[in-house]
């Protein structure tokens, strides 16, 4: 799965692909901050949210992803069966890494980079809003 803003390179899905092909991972997520954000790609406000919330995830869900909000992500067949997926928002970034954890599936992680959009269009996030969205599935929304 990919964003398809132009803020990824689709050349990098191999980095994704690989270990859910060879089995060694079961769901795949990008890591923007071991791979790079290109200036101007997030401003600083999602930058630091991201980090605190998936800091928060990662607890929450006793994960070790970085970067649970990343808009490269895949899974093998066999976990898409077994997954739960049920948001309907932005919260489905973290709802896909939490219930993989849930479900006990191997979650691994690769770097990418998160480019600068070269669409000229309005964003659909809304910090405040998508934030607490995502905090609120993360205190209180999410299955055990």
């Amino acid at each position: 799965m990919g964003d398809c803003d132009t803020t990824y390179d689709f050349m990098q899905l191999g980095l994704l692909y690989a270990p859910l092909a060879d089995g060694s991972a079961d769901v795949m997520i990008g890591d923007r901050f071991s791979g790079g954000i290109e200036p101007g790609a997030m401003p600083y406000s999602h930058r630091y949210g991201v980090k605190a919330l998936s800091a928060l995830a990662r607890l929450r869900f006793r994960t070790d992803v970085r970067d649970f909000h990343c808009g490269l992500r895949g899974l093998t067949r066999s976990a898409a069966t077994k997954m739960r997926l049920e948001a309907e928002g932005m919260e489905f970034a973290t709802e896909f890494i939490a219930e993989a954890a849930r479900l006990g599936l191997r979650i691994g992680q690769a770097p990418v980079r998160l480019r600068r959009c070269e669409l000229r269009r309005t964003s659909k996030l809304r910090t405040v809003r998508d934030g607490f969205r995502h905090l609120g599935y993360i205190l209180a929304g999410a299955r055990s």
